[in-house]
C-alpha cells in the first residue's frame, strides 16, 4: 500500500508477450520422476492407442502429453498456474503449433479440455485424490482443467481408480 493511502496497489497483469505459451516447460514443483514404472507405462499407452488415434483423427488434430504442462490459470509465477499430469489425451487440437512441437498445453487460448488425464501415483494416490481447492490435482483436473475422464493408477498396488463426469441427459460427459 502506498503511504497515506487505503487502497492496495492495483495488480498489474503480465503483458501477452510474457505469458506462457506451448514451448515454455513449467516447473510444477521441482519433483522428479517418483516411480520407474511411469515411463514405460506412458510409452506403452501411446504407442498402443496410437493407431486408432490416427483411424479416428486422420489429419492428426490430436495431441498426447506425457509430463507436460497444461496452464490452467494466470498467476505470479506463471509455473504456478500449471499442472504436469502423467499422460493426457486432447482431441481436435494440431499436435504442433506454429511449426513447433508442444511442450505445453495451454487451455485458455486452445478451449478444449483433454479427454483423458491419468497419474501414475508411486505411493498410495492421495496427492492424486487431493480436492483442495485450487491445490489439489483433483481439484484442479475437475474444476479448473474440465478433464472428461481422470484416472489413479497406483503402480505399488495395480489398482486403478476412474472418474468420468457426467450423466446419461448429458450429450457429452465432462467434468464440473
Amino acid at each position: 500500500m502506498a503511504v497515506g493511502s487505503t487502497k492496495p496497489a492495483a495488480k498489474s497483469w503480465p503483458r501477452p508477450e510474457d505469458l506462457p505459451g506451448h514451448l515454455d516447460l513449467p516447473e510444477e514443483n521441482g519433483e522428479f520422476v517418483q516411480n520407474f514404472r511411469e515411463l514405460p507405462q506412458c510409452i506403452l499407452l501411446s504407442q498402443s492407442l496410437w493407431p486408432i488415434l490416427e483411424t479416428i483423427h486422420p489429419d492428426h488434430h490430436f495431441a498426447l502429453g506425457h509430463d507436460s504442462g497444461i496452464y490452467w490459470t494466470l498467476t505470479d509465477p506463471p509455473e504456478r498456474g500449471a499442472v504436469c499430469p502423467d499422460w493426457f489425451y486432447v482431441a481436435g487440437v494440431p499436435p504442433d503449433l506454429d511449426g513447433h512441437y508442444r511442450r505445453s498445453y495451454v487451455l485458455w487460448k486452445e478451449l478444449i479440455a483433454p479427454a483423458v488425464i491419468l497419474e501414475f501415483a508411486s505411493d498410495d494416490g492421495s496427492k492424486e485424490r487431493d480436492k483442495t481447492p485450487r491445490e489439489g490435482k483433483f481439484w484442479i483436473y475437475e474444476h479448473a482443467v474440465h478433464g472428461g475422464y481422470y484416472g489413479i493408477f497406483v503402480v505399488e498396488t495395480k489398482n486403478m481408480d476412474g472418474w468420468i463426469f457426467g450423466d446419461e441427459k448429458n450429450p457429452q460427459w465432462f467434468s464440473r
